[in-house]
């Protein structure tokens, strides 16, 4: 089975300097401007920035916002780290940006994208995919941070599964608190009260891709 990891990728996020010290007035006028006050830190002094509010809201339309590299213009490269929510509309309201360099290490967490359902062998037959983790925390340079995993379904079978050592990782990146044995995702056996033929042949087979 041939699984295949993500380059990674850029996007391009528009920032604004503000007032290292803003009052509660100016902070809630930022925002009625359409901008959300954001912190960039980490390798040097933290500084205090803005992002146009519908940018951000392009970006939360794309999954994998957390793991995805942004080029801040004259800031460099950042990942966004945390964003506040407002508990009444659900808009973002503060954003922590946290600062890239080329030689640094990032620990993240990563979310897997499992391609080809409709055509695996296993769900065709009517087995249902049981996903063990949608994410993995990894060990990734700043230059390589992959934005996802890729896992190919198509010939994942009933009772079989697929392992984190069958997933090929980009160069550098190391899963970690998983062990290599350890299961990713499967396909069981549709459920039904009684045994099928389906379910006594899928329980006999042990193979595993």
């Amino acid at each position: 089975m041939n699984q295949k990891s993500t380059k990674e990728s850029f996007s391009v996020l528009t920032v604004y300097p503000r007032k290292p010290h803003q009052t509660k007035g100016e902070i809630r006028a930022l925002r009625l401007s359409g901008r959300i006050p954001c912190v960039l830190y980490g390798g040097g002094p933290s500084e205090n920035l803005s992002v146009c509010a519908k940018d951000i809201s392009k970006e939360l339309e794309i999954p994998g916002i957390f793991s995805r590299v942004f080029h801040l213009s004259d800031h460099g490269k950042a990942l966004i780290s945390s964003i506040q929510f407002c508990s009444v509309k659900d808009r973002a309201i503060h954003i922590d940006l946290r600062r890239l360099s080329g030689h640094q290490k990032i620990n993240l967490l990563v979310r897997i994208v499992f391609l080809n359902q409709d055509k695996s062998i296993g769900i065709k037959r009517g087995g249902a995919l049981n996903v063990v983790h949608h994410h993995l925390e990894v060990l990734a340079p700043a230059s390589r941070i992959p934005e996802s995993i890729e896992v190919d379904l198509s010939s994942l079978d009933i009772g079989q599964t697929i392992h984190l050592t069958s997933i090929t990782l980009p160069e550098d990146v190391q899963v970690l608190h998983v062990e290599k044995d350890e299961a990713i995702v499967s396909i069981v056996p549709p459920f039904s009260g009684d045994k099928s033929e389906t379910q006594e042949n899928s329980e006999s087979q042990t193979a595993t891709v």
